[in-house]
């Protein structure tokens, strides 16, 4: 079993890349099993409760602007069309964005959704 602080910081440095998308939030939540398993906080592996509220959020956008390009190039049926929006604003909510700022708008959504 890999050293549980040597562990956390291998899943902070992924989030840092963003590249864990949707699934941040349960990667918070390991690096502070594994920081719990040893009795160390945060900042012994570099990070804060802010970083790591941010790092969520920055993931939810990476996820949202990669499904906003399949989308906006997908060929797909409507259903998965409508799929993948359902996502962009999940993830757009989960950051605490607005669509606006991930470069797109309801409009162009409903447009996706329709072609």
């Amino acid at each position: 079993m890999p050293n549980p602080i040597a562990e956390a910081k291998r899943l902070l440095a992924e989030l840092r890349m963003g590249t864990i998308l949707i699934h941040a939030p349960q990667v918070v939540e390991r690096i502070k099993q594994l920081l719990n398993q040893v009795g160390a906080k945060l900042e012994m592996i570099g990070a804060s409760e802010s970083e790591l509220k941010r790092l969520t959020a920055l993931n939810f956008v990476v996820d949202a602007e990669q499904q906003l390009a399949l989308l906006r190039r997908d060929t797909h049926g409507r259903t998965a069309r409508k799929s993948i929006v359902v996502r962009i604003k999940g993830d757009a909510r989960n950051a605490g964005v607005s669509l606006s700022d991930i470069g797109t708008s309801e409009d162009e959504l409903r447009d996706l959704v329709m072609r």
